[in-house]
């Protein structure tokens, strides 16, 4: 019996098609997966399920009768939650307050019971498998291989018709995986059907009972977990397995930036694999190779030139370069000039005012505000920096820098994507650059770098 019923869904923004006649179907007590590359409709449809977006037409019929899912309150009095993809975690609010919030439980006089709330989270999740989180955790303070589980939380809680997890297995670890499954065997033994949502079909192949592939907004096959082969839905997809540039490792590069305490040398030319399965040991050693953190006896050394520890503005001095993992949140220079963001990745202090950090008038107008390479590449500074393409912005960034940190680059992207973004760090390491990869892809760290590093140390 299908739970859900999904025909003919039609979605369009600013004139293009999102979805386009899209269908899905899901059984009752199912783990459907729902993959395809980017843009091809995943994440819409999971909002149109959430009431976010409001479809231009097409039908849905969900447990027998046709719903009009119109805005977020209508979706969740139906008994469906969804788990979002990029949601933030809320400032000032407790795990607890996060999965029941607008579902509290109160007692006299119509107060919220705080007591009778953390309970009852904390009951959902031990019931899950997540006991490393406590319901009176702060959900921003929470690493985010932990913090994902608390959106899962909720739409649990909420889903008791219907579960949707967009991405949810993104930047999951091995023990973040082993959680997932847990809590996808938990739903369906309780009959509770879930969607998982994935643009990489091999991270949850083996999870799910069934696979429907979408490809330019609109169904191109559902399969059965038995045939559902990474490589069968990749070509439904329309697209293939990420490739791996050949490169030539120069022997013996001069080293660039050594570690003592984690034993971590970046050397030129060379793209070292870094695997850190715990979260806090990645920003930690990230932290220590630009000199933010103290080094707790070890030694940290730039071309043979002992660093002191101190703000970022020091290893940009020293020509390091960083590409963080959530770039849309921590990166704010789309909206400036190539030649003013060129300009931020080389603040140096204002001898006027040094306890402040500005751009002198030298970095915006004139002297080498922009390296060769990158001027060579942009040949209009003025252009606004969020209109370049992948290998400019990384250009304009990384042009002047020695040694490149590479954080889960290739996260939320889909294998064509994967494969330029592949090409960009050979491209870089050619030039002779030292790249630190962080990444827990294993296939992608053995297909990139000439030597692997791992820490699993709490």
């Amino acid at each position: 019996m299908n739970v859900l019923e999904m025909a003919g869904v039609k979605k369009i923004f600013a004139g293009i098609a999102a979805l386009d006649g899209a269908d899905l179907d899901v059984r009752e007590g199912e783990i459907h997966g729902l993959t395809g590359e980017n843009g091809s409709g995943k994440s819409t449809l999971a909002h149109v399920l959430a009431g976010i977006i409001e479809l231009d037409s097409g039908d849905i019929v969900f447990r027998g009768a046709r719903r009009g899912i119109n805005s977020v309150a209508s979706s969740q009095a139906s008994g469906i939650g969804v788990a979002y993809q990029d949601l933030p975690a809320m400032r000032g609010v407790t795990a607890a307050q996060t999965i029941m919030m607008g579902r509290e439980p109160h007692g006299r006089f119509g107060i919220i019971s705080d007591r009778r709330l953390n309970e009852e989270a904390g009951a959902l999740l031990e019931a899950m498998g997540i006991g490393d989180i406590s319901p009176l955790d702060y959900a921003e303070r929470l690493p985010e291989r932990l913090g994902k589980f608390i959106g899962i939380a909720r739409a649990v809680f909420l889903g008791t018709g219907l579960v949707v997890l967009d991405e949810p297995s993104e930047g999951l670890d091995s023990n973040g995986m082993r959680k997932l499954r847990r809590i996808t065997e938990m739903l369906k033994n309780r009959g509770t059907p879930v969607i998982l949502i994935s643009r990489d079909p091999g991270a949850i192949t083996g999870l799910c009972d069934r696979v429907t592939v979408l490809r330019g907004g609109r169904r191109a096959g559902t399969l059965e977990s038995k045939d559902a082969g990474p490589d069968e839905l990749l070509r439904l997809m329309g697209t293939h397995r990420a490739e791996y540039p050949a490169r030539s490792v120069p022997p013996g590069g001069k080293t660039v930036r050594t570690l003592s305490k984690t034993g971590i040398e970046i050397r030129q030319g060379e793209i070292l694999g870094i695997n850190c399965a715990n979260g806090a040991m990645k920003t930690e050693i990230i932290r220590s190779i630009f000199g933010v953190d103290p080094r707790g006896g070890g030694e940290t050394t730039i071309f043979g030139i002992k660093m002191r520890t101190g703000p970022p503005g020091n290893a940009v001095k020293l020509r390091i370069g960083l590409s963080p993992d959530a770039r849309k949140l921590r990166c704010a220079a789309l909206c400036v000039t190539a030649r003013k963001a060129s300009a931020y990745a080389r603040v140096e202090h204002n001898p006027i005012n040094d306890d402040r950090r500005s751009l002198l008038p030298a970095q915006l107008f004139g002297g080498r505000s922009s390296s060769e390479e990158t001027t060579a590449m942009i040949q209009n500074l003025f252009t606004p920096s969020g209109t370049l393409d992948g290998r400019s912005c990384a250009d304009l960034i990384f042009g002047g820098a020695d040694a490149v940190i590479f954080d889960e680059p290739s996260r939320g992207a889909d294998e064509a994507a994967k494969t330029e973004i592949y090409k960009l760090m050979a491209e870089l390491s050619s030039r002779g650059k030292g790249i630190a990869l962080f990444s827990l892809d294993e296939r992608e760290l053995k297909g990139m770098c000439g030597r692997i590093m791992g820490f699993d140390g709490e």
